[in-house]
């Protein structure tokens, strides 16, 4: 199991706290946080020990893009 934190921004540039979970693997992030966003419109970030690992855009029908 890894850590991963999720962000919920309101677009890519902004700063946000975010939610720590212990999950397996990346692609297990990405459906978690996806499912769990909270407001329409905002940008989801997942980082592993603080590293931007993968972003998803805040615009409408947009992909999660990885940051590596």
């Amino acid at each position: 199991m890894k850590t991963f934190t999720i962000i919920e921004a309101q677009n890519t540039n902004s700063i946000r706290e975010g939610v720590s979970v212990e999950l397996s693997d990346l692609s297990a992030a990405k459906r978690y946080a996806t499912k769990n966003q909270c407001f329409y419109g905002t940008a989801l970030m997942i980082e592993v020990d603080g590293v931007l690992v993968a972003q998803k855009s805040h615009e409408k029908n947009s992909k999660w893009v990885a940051c590596l």
